[in-house]
């Protein structure tokens, strides 16, 4: 006797094979087979010699009883030999002639036809497209014969075909051109075997025809003519073929000469004004302007919130504090302090500037003593406020008289002519490339078109005024300060010239190395020059009251921590188809191997 257990799994056992065997299969849209495939070819010359094709394809498909299919795909060939065929579908219809709903998509080299109904189709179903082709044919050159090589039905199919069949129809033109050398291959892509071609004549029209049958998934019928040299004219790819190649130089003529106009117009209209004749190394802060600006004149805008955050700091207005972030990389904290800075040395601002403020705004909004924000990258309202005051402090450098601005006429019009320069020869490259005209001029066309940007940035320079000029030749100066060896610093700084003026200051060396410090960051040399400062400290028996580190201080901790704001603060608000050979009509070929075929399945 069985044991209830038992009973039980045998009771689960036979439901589940019950609903096993009901439960539907899922239908693949593939399976099903063609009885027959019949492709009628009219092959002609247009009044340039050109060849030309008339194609009609008759494909009987043989769809399961089970609700499976809606129809077919036929994928026809758009490209031959690397260029366009100019395919044009003329109509598609049942066997009775009746027009069916279809549509295309480009894919590859090939125009993708989707033949579907809104209903499922049951049994033999008949398709028949009709399409039209140019430049099908291959040029021998030097004497070979020229050759229509195409295949019939292709080796894109996952289905069967019982039989496939190509008729190749010519007018007695062409007949009496043919040289005699045909073929017919069958089978895979690459398979070299034979099948029987036959020459029909009838009302001064010569047919031939290539058949085989019972062709399994992936197997093609390709069918291979010869015909004597010179018989086709070949296809014109020249540049010129298409008004777009002229277009394209007019183009490219017009890109240059706006680029050589601006290029004048920069170097004669928006020259610099001349500074000092000879860079001399400074070592005190200039009074103004403030370092927001001054990376402006310096085009280093890149560092431009980062040495000012140290200079506010330096002044007394912030602290930074170092933290241990996540993953051992360091995490910077800014805290306000209050308006009133500490005096610093020379004549150098103890308060923050205008532009400053607008700085300190957009970090602290309406400041509090004490209060702290984090140098986040994550925060988007801080990043968003910061890159506005940058913007701003264009406007600024010309309000306050250290540069100018272009005249806007001039670079209007150059604007103008170089954007209609690049969009008028980006357009006529991608239209030549797409027709494989003009070999590898149109390439090179698209990689000169960006040139036409210099166009639009030389007219935007904004040349230093000679304010402008002698400030930032100061400032280059303290960066040739920067870079001197110690040994050549102090003996600036004990020369009668420079001890008068850092006496006069009422400060020490440390005080003026920890001024330029903000400086160090703009030319970015803050880690050397921080290293120097904190070994001063320690020489002193001091440390910075601006700057907290996560430990206690020495001169490589605080020479990497400045380095390491510098580095966030810089990178946080920077403020910124298939080929073909002749030789198959003489039995060189191979299946697969023409143009034509294509492929397709079942939707």
């Amino acid at each position: 006797m069985r044991s209830p257990v038992a009973a039980l799994s045998g009771v689960l056992a036979l439901l589940l094979a019950v609903l096993g065997a009901a439960a539907p299969v899922a239908a693949d849209v593939d399976d099903f087979e063609f009885s027959s495939f019949e492709a009628d070819y009219t092959l002609g010359r247009d009044e340039e010699g050109r060849s030309t094709l008339h194609t009609v394809e008759r494909l009987t498909a043989e769809f399961p009883e089970t609700d499976q299919n809606r129809g077919i795909r036929r994928a026809l060939v758009d490209e031959y030999q690397g260029a366009p065929t100019d395919l044009r579908v003329l109509s598609v219809t049942d066997g009775d002639g009746a027009p069916l709903e279809w549509e295309s998509e480009e894919e590859d080299e090939f125009l993708l036809v989707t033949i579907a109904s809104d209903d499922y189709v049951h049994g033999s179903h008949t398709y028949v497209i009709t399409y039209e082709q140019r430049n099908v044919t291959l040029t021998g050159g030097d004497g070979e014969p020229d050759e229509f090589y195409w295949d019939v039905n292709g080796t894109g199919w996952a289905q069967p075909f019982g039989r496939v069949t190509g008729r190749l129809h010519l007018d007695a033109g062409l007949a009496s051109a043919l040289t005699g050398d045909a073929a017919c291959y069958t089978g895979a892509e690459g398979s070299d075997e034979r099948c029987p071609i036959t020459t029909e004549r009838s009302g001064g029209e010569t047919v031939l025809v290539a058949e085989d049958t019972h062709l399994g998934p992936g197997e093609n019928v390709t069918l291979a003519v010869g015909f004597a040299a010179g018989t086709f004219v070949p296809r014109d790819d020249s540049l010129f073929a298409s008004p777009f190649g002229a277009i394209l130089l007019l183009s490219i003529a017009l890109l240059l000469a706006t680029v050589a106009g601006a290029l004048v117009f920069r170097v004669s209209r928006l020259r610099d004004a001349r500074g000092r004749p000879v860079i001399v190394p400074e070592y005190l802060p200039l009074p103004a302007p403030d370092l927001l600006v001054s990376a402006v004149l310096l085009h280093r805008t890149r560092r431009a919130v980062a040495a000012s955050l140290v200079s506010l700091a330096v002044r007394g207005v912030v602290r930074i504090v170092e933290e241990e972030g996540s993953r051992g990389k360091p995490s910077f904290t800014v805290q306000f302090a209050g308006m009133e800075g500490r005096p610093r040395l020379g004549s150098g601002p103890k308060e923050p500037s205008a532009t400053e403020r607008k700085l300190i705004r957009a970090f602290f909004g309406k400041p509090k003593p004490r209060e702290r924000v984090r140098l986040d990258p994550r925060n988007t309202r801080l990043g968003k406020a910061v890159h506005d005051v940058l913007r701003g402090v264009r406007q600024d450098a010309v309000d306050q008289g250290y540069q100018r601005l272009p005249a806007s006429g001039p670079r209007t019009l150059l604007g103008v002519l170089a954007v209609l320069g690049m969009v008028a020869t980006l357009v006529s490259a991608f239209v030549l490339i797409a027709a494989a005209l003009g070999g590898i001029v149109p390439v090179l066309a698209l990689l000169l078109a960006p040139v036409g940007i210099l166009a639009l940035v030389l007219p935007a320079h904004r040349p230093l005024t000679k304010r402008g000029a002698e400030v930032r030749d100061a400032l280059l100066g303290i960066r040739d300060y920067l870079r001197l060896a110690e040994a050549e610093r102090m003996r600036m700084l004990q020369s009668p010239e420079g001890a008068l003026r850092v006496e006069g200051s009422d400060g020490s060396v440390l005080h003026l190395y920890e001024q330029l410090l903000p400086h160090a960051v703009l030319f970015g040399v803050e880690k050397d020059w921080a290293e120097v400062l904190g070994t001063w400290y320690e020489r002193e028996g001091s440390e910075p009251e601006w700057f907290a580190g996560p430990a206690g201080f020495h001169a490589g901790a605080f020479s990497s921590g400045i380095s390491s704001l510098s580095a966030s603060a810089s990178t946080t608000y920077s403020g910124s188809s298939s080929s073909s050979s002749s030789g198959g009509s003489s039995g060189g070929g191979f299946s697969g191997g023409g143009g034509g075929g294509g492929g397709g399945g079942g939707v």
